[in-house]
């Protein structure tokens, strides 16, 4: 199991989903920040005896039917303040996984000097599949994009949230470019599986509402 960065809507199901399945390690990358989440993480994993590995770029895990190819973070030992959202965006593990599938970019939420510094790395970002960086938001650019040229874009993304998730401007980027874009507060749980032609997308469940404002009392 990967958590690509410590904010608390990328781990606060991660008892949940050690529950009832067999998890050899739980990974993280190189930073440690917000302290409270990584002792969270770390607790979570020793109540139940599964190890936790950290990962760095340029890494590579291999099993029978996937590879993950760690790319980033790139620059890992830049400090990292934990109150500032963007710095902690920023160390999200980037992996390219390779599986029967096809190639899927998993980018946790990389803001555009993550992008950028992937961009100047010179690794291969191309992929048929990409998990759009930080649920669709407007701190993606279009170079990023266009390196990666995916078939298919994947937006997980609460239905109603206040942060104006996924931005249009993105979205019309992508479409523009030929991608077809799935969302999950329109299409619920998507699963990509393989085709004839490639990978494509099924939605396997429904998509939750939006959150119900309380009226003023």
């Amino acid at each position: 199991m990967v958590i690509t960065h410590l904010h608390a809507d990328h781990l606060g199901g991660l008892a949940a989903a050690l529950g009832g399945r067999a998890v050899g390690a739980v990974a993280l990358g190189p930073a440690h920040q917000p302290a409270w989440a990584d002792e969270r993480v770390h607790r979570a994993a020793a109540e139940r005896n599964i190890p936790v590995l950290e990962l760095r770029a340029g890494q590579q895990l291999d099993w029978p039917a996937l590879s993950l190819r760690v790319l980033g973070p790139v620059d890992p030992a830049n400090p990292v303040d934990p109150s500032d959202g963007t710095d902690v965006n920023n160390t999200s593990l980037v992996l390219r996984a390779t599986a029967p599938t096809g190639t899927l970019l998993l980018t946790g939420d990389v803001e555009l000097l993550a992008q950028a510094s992937l961009l100047t790395s010179g690794v291969d970002l191309r992929a048929d599949v990409l998990k759009v960086p930080h649920h669709g938001s407007r701190y993606t650019s279009p170079g990023f994009l266009a390196a990666v040229r995916p078939r298919l874009a994947l937006v997980s993304v609460g239905a109603g949230n206040t942060y104006g998730h996924p931005n249009a401007t993105v979205l019309d980027a992508l479409r523009r470019a030929g991608t077809l874009v799935r969302r999950t507060d329109e299409s619920g749980d998507v699963a990509v599986v393989a085709s004839r032609d490639g990978p494509v997308a099924v939605a396997r469940g429904h998509p939750r509402p939006a959150p119900r404002q309380r009226g003023r009392g």
